[in-house]
């Protein structure tokens, strides 16, 4: 069965400082003994088909398969509906976002 797969993991090291990426919301920070910097806890977005995102009124942005946009998130002025990571048949490919202008 393979590596499950990670999705919306930045692969990026963040400190207690840092912004969530992807647009997702701050939970909270993470601290550990021996670590100065901390880290901080993200917001896992809902999983959503394509026909959810459209009919929440959000404008549907699909990742190259390098998990970039899970990093980048909605243009400025948007906000985060959801993950789009529950497929409708076979449009799914590599997921992406769903993002409210």
């Amino acid at each position: 069965m393979g590596t499950p797969r990670r999705l919306g993991d930045p692969n990026v090291d963040l400190s207690r400082d840092d912004e969530c990426p992807g647009s997702r919301a701050l939970k909270g920070t993470l601290e550990a003994e021996g670590d100065a910097n901390g880290g901080i806890c993200c917001e896992i977005p809902p999983s959503l088909t394509f026909a959810e995102c459209t009919e929440a009124g959000g404008q549907r942005l699909l990742d190259r398969g390098d998990g970039s946009l899970y990093v980048a998130g909605c243009e400025q002025g948007s906000s985060l509906i959801g993950w789009l990571t529950a497929c409708d048949g076979a449009l799914c490919g590599e997921g992406g976002i769903c993002c409210r202008p």
